[in-house]
């Protein structure tokens, strides 16, 4: 009787540890994009990414941000190497990418293209998606609304929302280049706070 009584104690035990390392387990975030994801000029800590999951973490929420961003990337980069550096388990990963396809003139239809691409491949594993659009785009929110996907921009160097241009503004971008300094990616990690926060609550469903 008590070997009975032991063991179901024992798996009631087993049982609430099992759930309890469950909740632990921090929602798994990947920043996939260009230099504006990487931080170009910065240490890791003052890209966006880092700030991101200080900022998530300062409101509560158990999250892991990595940075997957590799400056001078293009969308055909970026679909080559998805599968490599963004792990199948992922379950919130912010696609940041056409920038540098955009400078290079790029064809539109070839950067909507890839970027369509990897929205499909992530969304097929499951995982929730932020596309940011870049300077430039046009149509993006269509891609977006398609695959279910939140929207945003980071507005980059002459973009039209005032409140985040930074390109004539030294005070949010590194010396000499038109890329943000951390002060830049404190207001972008502002600005996209909540449609993050909105797709952690889909993950928590």
């Amino acid at each position: 009787m008590r070997s009975l009584i032991a063991s179901a104690l024992l798996g009631v035990l087993l049982a609430v540890l099992g759930a309890t390392a469950a909740v632990a387990q921090p929602i798994k975030i990947v920043a996939f994009g260009g230099s504006s994801t990487y931080g170009q000029g910065l240490e890791r800590y003052d890209a966006y990414p880092a700030k991101l999951e200080k900022a998530l973490r300062a409101q509560g929420y158990n999250v892991v941000v990595t940075n997957a961003g590799v400056s001078g990337d293009k969308t055909a980069d970026g679909l080559r190497r998805l599968d490599r550096v963004v792990p199948a388990d992922s379950q919130i990963v912010i696609v940041e990418y056409g920038i540098n396809d955009h400078f290079a003139k790029n064809d539109p239809q070839t950067i909507r293209a890839n970027l369509d691409a990897m929205l499909a491949r992530l969304r097929g594993q499951g995982a929730q998606v932020l596309l940011v659009g870049y300077f430039g785009s046009q149509g993006l929110e269509t891609p977006a609304q398609k695959y279910d996907a939140g929207y945003t921009t980071f507005s980059f160097p002459g973009g039209n929302d005032a409140k985040y241009r930074i390109a004539n503004d030294p005070q949010l971008r590194t010396a000499g280049v038109a890329h943000y300094n951390a002060a830049g990616y404190d207001m972008i990690v502002a600005k996209i706070l909540p449609e993050v926060e909105a797709l952690i609550a889909r993950v928590k469903r």
